[in-house]
């Protein structure tokens, strides 16, 4: 049977990005096509399973401005990978119709890889676009003398993939079957109508293949397989599957870089400690830490943020949760996360035993002045992190930004925070006050440590095909690229207002925009949605700076911070 395996260190290799052509490009069902892109490298260490990332680059704002990850569906001797691609939105209709002879850029391959037992046969249940990892595990596999059976589903006959292209890939015919019954068991005999690249009852008896169960069958598919029909399973409840799982990946594979020379000049000393260079994780964007372990050189960054921590687990909000806009993102995860409890004996751990010099600032969220104080008082006594980010500036769940609003409010939860910790408290602030500068110095009059500068602006898509919010939330929060320029003003506002060190936040995609940031009064700055684009994003920013500095002639990137120079007619 198909299972996912957990990685080892050995296996663990630097997933490769490049951009690939484009050789072919096929249609193969309504919204659906079969993309195949020369990659050698990919195609190599590919296996079933995995997936590769698709995209265009931080230069494309236009969707698909954040990458797609798709299933490896095939590959080929020569280099070629095979990605099974169905149009939902603007970016991937844009992959989709990705055309012989045009690039994408590929990240991959990335995920857990399926394993087979030894001498077991295999049953493969696959149900639309999740068919693609499956069409590489059993031609693979009937080729290696695995028995195979491969059940696939789909709401509708037109959206059935060609099961003359499945049959070429994996070496054999799938069954069928579709939720309207028009395939499977129920259905009238020669259902699949002229839909291309089906066959009947007929054509699978005419080929010598058992035609007692409607819909396409190969031959010696055992009997529990009967039963399936318009989604039933019942009859393989006792055939142990595979399942192509999002949660609980654990990346095969990491972006190792050549370990960059860390600069001197980069050095800054700030909340007690020595940062060896200025670029963080943000929130949010890096999970815990683990999830970007052998991706990126975690501990040659400054530091991450981790993803919030309340008291109480959180499930977050309904979805659709993420979507693209020009220029960024808007999300309204709510969030979710593991709570106290969890993040304390399951996540710090990992950041206690694998960070030795990068910093970890941990994310306080909390709908009460004692909440906040629950989570920072329940961490205190443990190793593994700096200090706290404290975020009063959550655009997407009910409340989030009710301390960061309330000059009042603020005032009492920082100074209640203050008095549980003598660690760094850094608070986030929100965007959506009229004087940015009035919270600044509220923070600085009651114990804060530092500032990040800025979470995310407040926004609203809506589908106008079926008149209804695009987020399930109905609101959520706008990040990526189109919010540098109000990121920036707002640092500038907040470091000149205050005397505390500030983190600067929002739109950073490059070393330039970082400098943006610093020459406006930051110290360090986080790097976020670019990470979801290229997950090197904040090592790259890293690199630009230094490679700024050196160009330069400027010694140390404490010359930079707040070296604003405005006009001598500024009036401010």
């Amino acid at each position: 049977m198909p299972v996912a395996s957990e990685p080892k260190a050995t296996d663990i290799l630097s997933p490769i990005r490049h951009r690939a052509a484009v050789t072919s490009s096929r249609q193969v069902a309504t919204d659906t096509w079969w993309l195949e892109l020369d990659s050698p490298e990919i195609a190599g260490r590919a296996e079933w399973g995995q997936f590769v990332m698709i995209g265009f680059g931080l230069d494309h704002l236009a969707p698909p401005f954040l990458p797609r990850p798709f299933s490896v569906g095939w590959r080929a001797e020569d280099g070629r990978i095979g990605l099974l691609v169905r149009a939902f939105g603007a970016g991937s209709r844009r992959l989709a119709e990705l055309r012989a002879g045009e690039h994408a850029l590929l990240l991959g391959p990335l995920g857990r890889p399926f394993r087979l037992e030894p001498g077991s046969p295999v049953v493969c249940v696959a149900g639309g676009v999740g068919l693609a990892p499956f069409l590489f595990l059993a031609g693979d596999a009937r080729r290696r003398g695995f028995e195979v059976d491969l059940l696939y589903g789909e709401l509708t006959a037109d959206k059935v993939f060609d099961t003359r292209l499945i049959e070429e890939l994996t070496g054999g015919p799938p069954i069928v079957w579709t939720e309207d019954g028009s395939l499977g068991r129920g259905a009238e005999r020669g259902g699949s109508g002229d839909r291309p690249g089906l066959r009947s009852d007929a054509d699978a008896a005419g080929a010598g293949r058992p035609g007692g169960s409607r819909g396409l069958r190969p031959a010696g598919l055992r009997r529990r397989a009967h039963g399936v029909r318009r989604g039933d399973l019942s009859g393989l409840r006792r055939a142990r599957c595979g399942r192509a799982l999002e949660e609980g990946l654990h990346p095969g594979s990491g972006i190792l870089r050549e370990r960059a020379h860390m600069a001197p000049e980069l050095r800054q000393s700030l909340f007690g400690v020595e940062f060896q260079a200025p670029v963080l994780l943000a929130s949010g964007t890096c999970g815990y830490g683990r999830e970007y372990a052998g991706l990126i050189p975690l501990d040659e960054l400054g530091g991450l943020v981790t993803k919030a921590v309340s008291v109480e687990p959180r499930s977050g909000n309904p979805p659709h949760r993420v979507a693209e806009t020009p220029g960024g993102m808007i999300n309204a995860i709510g969030l979710e996360n593991v709570g106290l409890e969890a993040f304390a004996s399951e996540k710090l751990p990992w950041l206690r035993e694998n960070l030795a010099r990068a910093h970890v600032f941990v994310n306080v969220v909390g709908r009460t002045v004692e909440e906040y104080a629950a989570v920072v008082s329940g961490l205190d006594g443990e190793e593994g992190f700096l200090g706290y980010e404290i975020n009063v500036s959550c655009p997407n769940v009910k409340g989030g930004t009710m301390f960061g609003t309330d000059e009042a409010a603020l005032a009492e939860l920082v100074g209640r925070l203050r008095r549980e910790t003598e660690r760094p408290v850094i608070v986030k602030l929100t965007p959506n006050v009229p004087d940015i500068g009035i919270y600044a110095r509220i923070c600085e009059e009651n114990g804060a440590d530092g500032l990040s500068t800025i979470n995310t602006f407040p926004g609203m898509l809506i589908d106008i095909h079926g008149r209804q919010p695009v987020i399930g939330n109905v609101s959520g929060g706008i990040s990526g690229p189109a919010i540098l320029p109000m990121g920036v003003y707002l640092t500038w506002c907040a470091a000149t207002a205050c005397s505390l060190p500030v983190i600067g936040v929002g739109g950073i995609r490059s070393g330039e925009d970082a400098l943006q940031y610093i020459l406006a009064g930051a110290h360090l700055v986080q790097v976020g949605t670019a990470s979801f684009v290229d997950p090197a994003a904040a090592a790259t920013v890293q690199e630009e700076i230094s490679s700024y500095l050196v160009g330069a002639g400027i010694a140390s990137l404490s010359e930079l911070v707040g070296g604003l120079r405005l006009p001598d007619h500024t009036q401010i």
